[in-house]
């Protein structure tokens, strides 16, 4: 009796050193009930992967998936401390209520794997944060458990990056099972019932803009809470996403790519060839590559041309001309003299002279939008829009938006009707 007792203590002092709040998962406004994910969730794989940039909604998913399955699921939110081996796997043993009396971390990891329920029931580890981790030791600990992993035990890694797992040995098995940031994004079906539920109806254009980014349509619900203005809204959205580009994504890369990420922000289409000639540097496809395959906010158009996404590339642009006016005036500069150079000018035919965000606002301007409309449609600063109209008259060689209009019709970037029609929205 007393050697039971004595276990018991022991168990009780292990619990009390750890944070409890660390192994119960967070508190999250829900966003919308995702079916399709909850489906992916529930494949019977040795690991489930779950990696996205900050703000895609991996916590928030996971959260609600483990509310269906309480009883069968473990949950760890690392932070920075579990770099530490023995105090991982201490909350790792601790989750899943195993109680050691193991002191070394090989007996703690054996612990894990023999201890999982004897009844053979499924049971779910959950790591969320893992990007946190940085220690090799913890990485091939967790090496060790996928490799040896009893049929009724499986993970599930949520971080901001692909962690450095045996990953093609587990996906040639059969083993892993990995949703990306693209699968997070909300669908247009989600997005229009976010939309009904959230009452915002007379916002799509700016949840479209956010191309299914969670934090992005949070961003909106609470704008439309603070204000019923259309144009104070789009400047309160605009305010959020930047802060949170600034303060959670970008922070999560290192310098050399955030910097690559600010300069290039300033470039509508994306080659190797034209990053590395306006950064002035060779790892422009490596660097674009490496951020298609982790589905960091950027999306492939063709053969080596890429783009950022729209509301992703404002908040860059707009981060650098607050904190590097000069850098961004130069590069801009520099940008300009890389068209002239080879030839984009405004005498070329078809739409070839105007970037793809530049040939949005034309379109716009035909349809008879105001400055601000623009803005408020593509989330972005009046100025900037204004900056966009100003290229647009020194390629097309025009003075005002009645005649940038009639150049683009001669041109066929963009048809008209009727010439009645700009005649009615210009004079």
């Amino acid at each position: 009796m007393s050697e039971l007792r004595l276990l018991k203590e022991k168990r009780q002092h292990h619990s009390d050193s750890l944070l409890m709040a660390k192994m119960q998962p967070p508190a999250t406004g829900k966003l919308y009930s995702r079916p399709r994910l909850f489906a992916r969730l529930d494949v019977a794989s040795t690991l489930t992967l779950v990696t996205a940039p900050a703000g895609c909604g991996k916590t928030t998913l996971l959260c609600d998936w483990t509310a269906t399955h309480p009883k069968s699921t473990s949950w760890v939110t690392l932070d920075e401390t579990d770099n530490n081996l023995r105090q991982f796997l201490a909350y790792m043993t601790a989750a899943l209520d195993i109680g050691i009396e193991a002191h070394s971390p090989e007996e703690m990891l054996i612990a894990v794997l023999n201890g999982t329920p004897a009844d053979g029931k499924p049971h779910t580890l959950i790591l969320d944060n893992y990007h946190v981790i940085a220690n090799g030791e913890v990485h091939r600990a967790v090496a060790f458990l996928l490799e040896h992993c009893p049929p009724n035990l499986r993970l599930i890694i949520a971080g901001r990056n692909v962690p450095p797992l045996p990953l093609a040995r587990l996906r040639v098995r059969g083993k892993l099972n990995h949703i990306r940031s693209t699968e997070l994004a909300l669908s247009q079906q989600e997005a229009a019932g976010f939309l009904s539920e959230h009452r915002l109806s007379g916002n799509a254009a700016m949840v479209a803009a956010m191309e299914g980014w969670a934090a992005g349509l949070q961003f909106i619900a609470l704008a439309a809470a603070e204000s019923s203005a259309p144009d104070e809204q789009a400047l309160l959205i605009r305010n959020y996403v930047r802060e949170f580009v600034a303060q959670e994504i970008l922070p999560a890369y290192p310098p050399n790519v955030q910097e690559f990420l600010l300069h290039t922000s300033i470039l509508d289409t994306l080659t190797p060839e034209r990053c590395n000639t306006l950064t002035k540097r060779q790892d422009g496809y490596a660097i674009l590559e490496s951020l298609i395959t982790e589905g960091n906010f950027i999306r492939r158009l063709g053969e080596d041309c890429y783009r950022y996404a729209p509301f992703f590339q404002t908040a860059l642009r707009e981060h650098l001309a607050l904190t590097s006016p000069s850098v961004m005036a130069e590069l801009l500069e520099r940008a300009e003299a890389i068209h002239s150079e080879r030839g984009q000018s405004a005498n070329m035919p078809g739409d070839l002279a105007l970037s793809q965000r530049e040939h949005e606002v034309l379109t716009m301007l035909a349809d008879g939008l105001s400055s601000p409309e623009i803005a408020r449609r593509m989330i972005i600063a009046v100025s900037t829009v204004k900056t966009h109209i100003k290229h647009i008259y020194r390629k097309l060689e025009v003075d005002n938006r009645y005649q940038a209009v009639k150049r683009a019709q001669e041109l066929n970037i963009i048809q008209m009707q009727m010439e009645e029609r700009m005649r009615k929205m210009f004079r």
